[in-house]
């Protein structure tokens, strides 16, 4: 079978949809989450808007790190001590 490759941003971009997801879902089972001594539900918004909150945090940091723009690649090259010796040299001369 033949399969074609993903790409790197297909890739994350599953990833990051199923990270949202799995905030989502979180986000609502903290939303209706039951006490421990008397097993009633209680709807408070405030703390599936925290877990949500935290979640769009993350991915907006990332969004920011993978969108900012790339810096250009700086090129080294290997410097000789035999070349760097003989400039000095020919510095000195002058």
């Amino acid at each position: 079978m033949n399969r074609p490759e993903a790409s790197p941003k297909t890739i994350l971009l599953c990833l990051i949809g199923g990270l949202a997801l799995w905030g989502l879902y979180l986000a609502v089972g903290s939303f209706l989450g039951q006490t421990f001594e008397t097993g009633e539900r209680q709807y408070d918004f405030r703390r599936g808007a925290i877990v949500l909150g935290c979640m769009a945090a993350f991915l907006g940091a990332w969004a920011r790190l993978l969108l900012r723009p790339r810096r250009a690649r700086i090129e080294y090259r290997p410097i000789h001590e035999d070349e760097d010796l003989e400039e000095n040299k020919r510095q000195s001369r002058d």
